[in-house]
């Protein structure tokens, strides 16, 4: 088992916050709660959590020390005050705060010992010790690298989509169908990698917010890679599902026209030339290399070219099959279809390049090299 940052990082900020409680003379087991739930994945959520228990703990300790100051205090009245400040969370909306804030009301009027107002005095203090310590202690100690465990996400979906985009290219030239059971658990193996994916993109976004940066490039970039990669997995979905239907129809491909090997022969050399495109992506993004990069723009001219040939040789082969039969003429639309997705592929691959290509941002720091299961 791991002891990642998060955790040791908390640990010490518990630590912290007891010394530091019990020498001000405060209840150090109110700034132990406040530290452990303060302490978050991201600076910037530190701060919410912190904030959202400091509103708890005012209006909970308010209303619960007008109501000791003013009526008295026993279970109706603290019923009645656990009925008011939910109101007053709902009306404030603050429905995230609403437990919390019971708790502190409830707390504040019974088996109070001291002054309410000395209670709720210790207890606002000690809240915010336990913040300032989880806060400070992200924030000096290993803070975290949202960048870093964005790309890596980037990485591993790029290589889930380089591949699932050969086994359905590959399975539609061979012509050999689908084990469909395999290839919908692998669709949803990567629709669960785009969720944990979309998750790092938020906290990303939060931490660059906690910066102040403002330049929006940075996440504008990470938004527009994600999109274009998730633009490109539903493209590869759309081939996936156009050939398993063109494959239920139990076509026989051992006798084909020349002008359908021809077609057949351009999507390989478009499948070669994308791939070898992902292959160098990652690279590209992490170094922008400019050699690398000529060789990638190369690319994306050598497909453009071939997808404007397979569109040429789809118009042919439409002459030769448009007599023959609904069979013959479902396949051509089939096959058009399927020519379309893999020029969009290319086009939304092309869209990751040349938007990073522009962005004047780059990644923060290298994520360490690791090797990415497929």
């Amino acid at each position: 088992m791991t002891v990642g940052p998060r955790i040791w990082k908390t640990g010490l900020a518990v630590v912290l916050s007891i010394w530091l409680s019990d020498l001000l003379g405060f209840p150090s087991i109110m700034a132990v709660v406040a530290t452990v739930l303060s302490m978050q994945p991201t600076i910037a959520r530190s701060f919410t959590q912190g904030r959202d228990r400091a509103i708890a703990t005012a209006i909970g300790g308010i209303i619960g020390f007008s109501i000791i100051y003013f009526v008295n205090t026993d279970p109706i009245l603290v019923g009645l005050a656990v009925v008011i400040t939910i109101l007053v969370c709902l009306k404030m909306k603050l429905q995230n705060v609403i437990p919390l804030t019971v708790i502190t009301t409830a707390s504040v009027m019974i088996n109070v010992t001291d002054p309410s107002y000395i209670y709720v005095a210790e207890r606002l203090a000690a809240t915010f010790i336990g913040i300032a310590v989880a806060v400070l202690v992200n924030i000096l100690f290993a803070p975290p690298k949202m960048d870093q465990e964005l790309f890596v996400k980037i990485q591993q979906l790029n290589y889930q989509l380089k591949a699932f985009y050969v086994k359905v290219l590959s399975a539609f030239i061979a012509g050999k169908g689908y084990d469909e059971q395999a290839m919908d658990q692998k669709i949803v193996e990567i629709r669960d990698s785009f969720e944990e994916a979309r998750k790092c993109l938020f906290d990303c976004k939060e931490g660059l917010g906690f910066r102040w940066n403002k330049s929006n490039d940075r996440v504008k970039m990470y938004e527009n890679i994600f999109t274009s990669l998730n633009l490109v997995f539903e493209r590869i979905c759309g081939i996936y599902n156009t050939e398993r239907n063109r494959a239920k129809r139990n076509l026989d491909l051992t006798e084909t026209t020349a002008e359908y090997q021809e077609i057949i022969k351009i999507i390989k050399q478009l499948l070669t030339t994308t791939v070898s495109i992902q292959d160098n992506l990652i690279a590209f993004l992490t170094t922008r290399d400019n050699d690398l990069q000529n060789f990638i723009l190369t690319k994306f001219k050598e497909t453009k070219e071939m997808a404007l040939d397979l569109k040429e040789k789809i118009g042919q082969w439409y002459l030769v099959t448009a007599d023959q039969g609904d069979c013959d003429v479902s396949s051509l639309v089939e096959i058009a279809n399927i020519g379309y997705e893999i020029t969009e592929i290319i086009n939304f691959l092309e869209r990751i390049v040349t938007l990073y290509k522009e962005n004047k941002t780059e990644f923060e720091m290298l994520p360490p090299q690791r090797n990415i299961g497929v």
